[in-house]
């Protein structure tokens, strides 16, 4: 009796370790891609070169690693739970505020100024564009800034 238990443990525990893979092979569960900016890496193909200076096993892994079944799920199951527990955001450029808000830190920066352009700088963009523009005018065409 003893035995049979640990021996059904044994199959459910592995059978929840090969979904993963069996869902990269065969899809039984339709999964939305994740939203926002990732890069997904090509297949890379096989050359002796690359083999030998080892870029193809990392260039292999990334490409596996960005289709293993369930992977959007995992990936939002551990953000939430990022967030949830720890109060981490896992999205870079956001941060966390007062009544649990989401800002975006270059927005913070521009409120605050830091992101501004001194009068010296936006003096010789606008003489640039003004030359621009009475080049333009001497073609006979006009140029209008928004």
């Amino acid at each position: 009796m003893h035995n049979r238990i640990k021996n059904n443990l044994l199959v459910i525990v592995l059978s929840l370790l090969a979904l993963p893979f069996i869902q990269q092979c065969v899809p039984f569960v339709h999964e939305d891609w994740l939203m926002g900016y990732y890069n997904i890496t090509n297949d890379t193909p096989f050359s002796f070169d690359q083999w030998f200076d080892g870029s193809y096993q990392q260039k292999k892994e990334s490409f596996v690693n960005d289709r293993v079944g369930f992977r959007p799920g995992f990936v939002r199951l551990k953000d939430q739970v990022d967030y949830s527990i720890f109060s981490k955001i896992n999205y870079g450029g956001a941060v966390l505020g007062k009544k649990n808000d989401f800002y975006y830190i270059e927005y913070i920066l521009a409120y605050n100024g830091h992101d501004y352009s001194s009068n010296s700088f936006i003096r010789a963009k606008l003489l640039k564009l003004k030359a621009l523009q009475d080049t333009f005018s001497r073609l006979g065409k006009t140029m209008v800034v928004c």
